[in-house]
């Protein structure tokens, strides 16, 4: 599991599926910065990223820092955003 340095931005959805909240975040250990050798393992490095979680129906919306920053630790799938996410 990476680690989130720093939330950038954070927006509620109301979708048709319920709400949701979106994240871009510098998450650490995200994107590989170098490749195995025989000697070494594949290095990481943090990288900007965009997740999502869903919310339960019963599950109240968040209002403080602190409830978004839960939330963002429960995204289970970062996507690093490259120049052709914009």
């Amino acid at each position: 599991m990476s680690d989130i340095i720093q939330i950038q931005h954070r927006k509620l959805v109301h979708g048709p599926c319920g709400w949701s909240v979106d994240f871009t975040a510098v998450v650490d250990d995200i994107v590989q910065v170098s490749a195995a050798t025989q000697h070494e393992p594949a290095q990481f490095g943090s990288a900007l990223c965009e997740g999502t979680v869903l919310l339960a129906d019963d599950d109240p919306l968040p209002t403080t820092h602190q409830e978004f920053l839960e939330l963002a630790d429960l995204v289970a799938d970062w996507q690093p955003i490259t120049n052709n996410n914009y």
